[in-house]
């Protein structure tokens, strides 16, 4: 674009002025955690009754728990919904009840069960 006043760098400059930006938007890997926190928060706040109203001082654990099973397959808004009162808990991490269960790479149908069960304990 002739006369234009934005810069117009090649992949290969745009590459060597910060790698971090590798994300299909080209996002700061600082921002892309953030937005996604924030794409957590929004969600949580949408279902807030089904996750008994959380507090902003519960919020950062909640989302957490919410990230730990979508690290273990359990990826459906539906599953995770089916599971509000466990990701209302503590840290699912430091449960070896609820790690026993997802480290065993079940599909959901399988796990849902399982991890249900474990709340009404």
């Amino acid at each position: 674009m002739a006369g234009s006043a934005w810069a117009q760098l090649t992949p290969e400059q745009q590459a060597a002025s910060d790698p971090v930006l590798d994300t299909p938007l080209n996002m700061h890997a600082a921002m892309l955690a953030a937005s996604e926190t924030q794409r957590w928060s929004y969600w949580v706040y949408q279902h807030s009754a089904q996750f008994s109203y959380p507090s902003d001082q519960q919020l950062p654990q909640l989302i957490t728990n919410l990230r730990c099973l979508v690290e273990h397959g359990l990826q459906e808004p539906r599953h995770l919904l089916q599971l509000s009162a466990l990701v209302t808990g503590r840290a699912l991490v430091e449960r070896a009840d609820v790690i026993g269960i997802l480290s065993q790479g079940l599909p959901p149908h399988s796990a849902l069960p399982q991890l249900h069960a474990l709340t009404a304990s």
